[in-house]
């Protein structure tokens, strides 16, 4: 998935970010980084200024397969019915989404979200997608900027706003199968998040690219 594509399913999705610009009072905090590619062994790139770029990965995708899911144990508290939960919970929604763009692997996802999430459903899609016309990312990681929770909304028990860098990295166009180097890119997250069978889920979302 391009960035211009991240840029256009944050239109389509259930949040505005106003939502987020509008919350409370909380100071962003700066969570430990979680490298999504690698995310088992505890993390990868420092959290500073410059992330590692990771560097894009020249082999093919099948090798994408053999990335280990991140660990539920590097985002502490997130099974815990508190904010600080839901923000943590929100982190873990962004790694393994990382994670099924290198392995198109979605049933975990889907445990995450609520069914009437459209963003969550779209990615969702888009990751069968690229698994089935193998068009798999390359080797990836995110690093984490700032999480914060910025109050409630109607279908929302906690809002997270969350900022992270996404590093260089391939991709390949699903349709034409043009492969091409996607360049080091900071997004912006909102998420509505609910607790439901004591976890949190994600009942919506939005997301946007941001300058350097």
């Amino acid at each position: 998935m391009s960035h211009r594509r991240l840029g256009a399913l944050s239109l389509a999705v259930a949040l505005s970010f106003s939502l987020v610009a509008c919350g409370g009072d909380d100071e962003p905090r700066t969570p430990p980084t979680i490298d999504a590619s690698n995310a088992s062994d505890g993390g990868g790139a420092s959290d500073g200024g410059g992330a590692s770029d990771g560097g894009a990965d020249e082999g093919s995708t099948a090798a994408a397969a053999d990335i280990p899911a991140p660990d539920p144990a590097d985002f502490a508290g997130m099974d815990e019915e508190t904010p600080e939960g839901a923000e943590q919970s929100f982190r873990y929604y962004w790694a393994m989404q990382m994670w099924a763009y290198q392995t198109g692997e979605t049933d975990a996802l889907a445990d995450l979200a609520t069914d009437d999430c459209k963003g969550c459903s779209q990615f969702a899609a888009e990751h069968r997608d690229r698994k089935a016309n193998d068009a798999l990312w390359g080797n990836v990681s995110s690093t984490d900027l700032s999480v914060r929770h910025t109050g409630t909304e109607d279908g929302a028990d906690v809002m997270v706003s969350y900022e992270f860098r996404v590093s260089e990295h391939t991709e390949v166009d699903a349709e034409t199968g043009v492969k091409s180097v996607e360049p080091v890119q900071k997004y912006r997250s909102a998420g509505g998040m609910l607790w439901q069978g004591e976890k949190w889920l994600v009942s919506g979302l939005a997301i946007l690219p941001l300058d350097e």
